[in-house]
């Protein structure tokens, strides 16, 4: 299947949501001074609501390919010369900004026929996995590591 004006109206929809809510991460960040785990977990939460619109605006997967690649580079990048402090500037050891586009790309093709897989994966990437690192954060008692990070249970 090729890639039609649809796919391309969509994939800016989707660009340009996920852009501006960096910016507005960012600018949160920047006026309001909160942990920089909450403006993770609004990039993290929110870029995982915006994702959800993938399937109804595009039927390509070459679309997502591009929109997940793009934002891989734009997050090695930014963390690579230290920008979008709102993502990168948290005290621990994350990889989960470079990953995230690959996860929803995948999620993407393997449930291409089946929305509803889709969604409840990314659901619950989006918000359970937030709310996890938070909570686990604030309560989180019993630790273990995962590779070279450290986990709350």
């Amino acid at each position: 299947m090729g890639i039609s004006e649809q796919d391309l109206i969509g994939g800016s929809i989707i660009a340009s949501a996920f852009l501006a809510l960096l910016v507005t991460a960012e600018a949160w960040r920047y006026f309001l001074r909160p942990p920089t785990e909450y403006t993770r977990k609004l990039v993290h939460a929110g870029g995982g609501f915006i994702a959800l619109g993938l399937p109804q605006l595009v039927s390509s997967h070459w679309v997502v390919l591009v929109l997940g690649g793009s934002m891989g580079a734009l997050f090695v990048l930014s963390k690579r010369f230290g920008w979008l402090a709102s993502v990168h500037a948290v005290e621990r050891r994350s990889r989960g900004a470079e990953y995230y586009p690959v996860v929803i790309y995948l999620l993407f093709v393997l449930a291409a026929n089946e929305p509803w897989k889709y969604v409840a994966a990314v659901l619950n990437l989006a918000v359970a996995d937030a709310s996890a690192a938070i909570i686990g954060k604030r309560f989180g008692r019993i630790k273990y590591r995962v590779a070279d990070q450290c986990k709350s249970l």
